[in-house]
């Protein structure tokens, strides 16, 4: 708690302050209280929160600091200023994101239309630039880091499969766990990589974890806590047809199916996802394209129908 201030001065620090999403404060005590978060707010005597909201910076960019996921350039045009919005709430680790609404043909503020978007780490020191709208968004509280540390049991299973993966880098770990509904913790086994040593993390073993309420000292084991559970996964049974709810864990990805015995791309009659939600040129029918370059990319992770034709 800080004390001895107003509440202007309580929730202009929380805006500057790295992981504040939320302020409480107490107009009795003159207290202060920052918070990473606030889901559920409730009516309390003298007392006074707010939530921080999104900064909208026309004429901006945010230099540098850009996304990369498993190697790929996360820039994507053709594409609206609210798709570009939602991208980054599904990216782990975005906090900004810049919109060009001069690349569009149809041009200027308004439109928004067809613009290009980059994804961004962070956006410490804005820019001024013609053209661009930049999305500055409140800094999540950052994960716990807990070397030689294990979390005993709470693993996740998918489906009754086990969610253990080897041979990956810790940074693919930590993705793996932003995209796995009700991952809260990693724990990333360095000790098993060939290369040993604490710095490499090329080729550890990686298990997602619901929770980690109480680490255990185990050398060679690394844990990564993040700052809240993950909410339950949204509920898949719906009408046929009707869209399935946007993943909150980011969007699903496939760059293409393998069939055995092969299969001709003539035999294929069609490919669909009719509860599903795609970029535009990322649709489904590029799973069966035969071009390793394209892929399939969905934010609500529905099914994909594979139609062949008889005979």
């Amino acid at each position: 708690d800080r004390c001895g201030m107003e509440k202007e001065e309580c929730q202009q620090l929380c805006a500057k302050s790295q992981g504040c999403g939320a302020w409480v404060f107490d107009a009795k005590e003159k207290c202060c209280k920052l918070k990473a978060d606030c889901a559920v707010r409730q009516p309390q005597d003298d007392t006074f929160s707010g939530i921080i909201e999104e900064q909208d910076l026309w004429d901006t960019d945010c230099p540098g600091e850009d996304i990369f996921l498993n190697g790929v350039y996360t820039k994507m045009c053709d594409i609206t200023l609210d798709h570009c919005k939602e991208r980054c709430a599904q990216t782990p680790g975005c906090t900004a994101a810049v919109h060009n609404y001069d690349e569009s043909p149809s041009g200027g503020k308004g439109q928004w239309t067809d613009g290009c978007c980059w994804l961004k780490k962070s956006c410490k020191v804005p820019k001024k630039m013609e053209g661009k709208h930049a999305v500055v968004y409140p800094l999540k509280a950052a994960a716990r880091h807990v070397w030689d540390a294990d979390c005993p049991g709470e693993d996740i299973f998918l489906n009754g499969v086990y969610t253990k993966k080897c041979d990956i880098t810790l940074d693919h770990c930590i993705e793996r766990c932003a995209l796995i509904p009700g991952c809260a913790a990693i724990v990333y086994n360095y000790d098993e990589s060939p290369s040993g040593t604490k710095g490499q993390w090329t080729d550890g073993c990686c298990w997602l974890k619901k929770s980690c309420n109480a680490p255990k000292r185990m050398e060679g084991k690394f844990a990564v806590l993040f700052p809240f559970p993950t909410p339950e996964a949204p509920s898949q049974k719906q009408e046929k047809g009707e869209l399935l709810p946007k993943n909150p864990y980011g969007p699903v990805q496939l760059t293409e199916l393998v069939f055995e015995p092969k299969l001709e791309k003539g035999n294929i009659k069609s490919v669909t996802s009719e509860q599903g939600e795609s970029p535009k040129g990322e649709g489904p029918e590029a799973l069966v394209d035969g071009d390793l370059r394209t892929k399939w990319v969905d934010f609500r992770h529905a099914p994909v129908t594979v139609a062949l034709h008889e005979g």
